[in-house]
């Protein structure tokens, strides 16, 4: 089975023939034939390279001039890390990435994040940008989870932004109600 996208797949995800060879459990030499067409890889090999990628085989095997690969997002941003199928997927792909390479990713999921209020949102369906949202949370918390691994801090960026993501989501207390109204008060008055 031919496996024509398998280098443009593994170079999205940013990873080495090696490192993929490690995950997938398949030699680097196989890997560097199958990327240059000297051989062929059998299915439950493909299988393997494809599970270890987070995608379906038949996006390896699909035919370039027959399904041009769009021009994907570049790894390590933020629209590359919601792009990737699941979290399990994201995890294994950033384990070997540089911290200062994690906090920069960090940074780019969360950018100029203004919540918007749980006032604002209750009762309405999420729009596609707020689960866009909360996907690039999840995949923070990850970056995040990672960097305490390694004894590291994400960036404090990060941190301020999920305060103020946090505060957003939580219902209205009494208190801030109280506030809420005090300051439309003020605005009115």
């Amino acid at each position: 089975m031919k496996l024509a996208r398998l280098r443009e797949i593994r170079e999205l995800h940013g990873w080495s023939q090696s490192k993929l060879a490690a995950e997938a459990d398949v030699s680097r030499d196989g890997i560097s034939n199958y990327e240059t067409g000297h051989r062929e890889a059998w299915p439950s090999t493909a299988m393997k390279l494809a599970d270890a990628l987070g995608v379906e085989i038949s996006d390896l095997v699909a035919r370039v001039e027959e399904s041009p690969l769009p021009k994907g997002p570049r790894p390590l941003s933020a629209e590359w890390a919601l792009s990737l199928a699941d979290e399990d997927t994201f995890r294994r792909t950033i384990t070997d990435v540089l911290s200062q390479d994690l906090r920069g990713l960090v940074v780019d999921l969360v950018g100029d994040y203004q919540p918007r209020l749980f006032g604002d949102v209750r009762g309405e369906q999420p729009s596609p940008e707020d689960i866009r949202r909360v996907r690039a949370f999840a995949r923070a918390d990850i970056i995040a989870g990672v960097l305490r691994d390694r004894g590291e801090e994400a960036p404090e960026s990060y941190l301020l932004a999920l305060k103020r993501h946090l505060a957003a989501l939580a219902p209205p207390t009494e208190t801030t109600q109280r506030r809420g109204e005090e300051q439309e008060d003020q605005e009115a008055g």
